[in-house]
């Protein structure tokens, strides 16, 4: 895995969709930060990881 990117694919409440790209460590680990405030869409949000 490591070396790949790992491509997260947020969907807000709205259904747009925005894709975050991670490249993980050599022992596969990623993370990424998603900011949210009163700005925010309120509602469900989807993550959907593509490896």
């Amino acid at each position: 895995m490591s070396g790949h990117p790992v491509f997260i694919l947020v969907t807000s409440p709205d259904l747009s969709v925005q894709v975050l790209k991670v490249k993980p460590t050599r022992d596969g680990f990623f993370e990424t930060y998603m900011n949210f405030n009163y700005k925010s869409l309120p509602g469900k949000y989807s993550l959907n990881l593509h490896i």
